[in-house]
């Protein structure tokens, strides 16, 4: 049976403070041949955050939902100690369709 490790830090507000002393800056990696300008994608942030923020017992987890009916993203940062902060973001959809609420929650990641 596999045992589990107690976070390193006690408290969300510690692990967080301890997360972004160790955040590396990103760099832009993608283009946006329309309006001629660079973006960060979203993979690139992911593999440059997710490795500090496991170090310190953080996990973000974001999962679509509905305010009054309307589409929308949840984002949960959570910690090893059981706390957590979340939010949830209305999603703008361009299209009324699968590909406007896929294109609308890539945005709001």
């Amino acid at each position: 049976m596999a045992t589990t490790t107690p976070p390193k830090h006690k408290t969300l507000a510690e692990a967080l403070v301890a997360a972004q002393e160790e955040m590396p800056a990103v760099g832009r990696d993608g283009t946006n041949p329309h309006f001629k300008s660079a973006f960060m994608t979203l993979d690139h942030l992911l593999a440059k955050a997710k490795p500090v923020l496991n170090k310190h017992g953080l996990a973000v987890v974001q999962l679509p939902t509905h305010i009054n009916g309307a589409p929308a993203l949840r984002t949960t940062l959570m910690h090893g100690s059981g706390e957590s902060i979340e939010d949830t973001m209305p999603l703008m959809l361009p299209k009324n369709d699968p590909q406007g609420q896929g294109s609308a929650l890539t945005y709001a990641k």
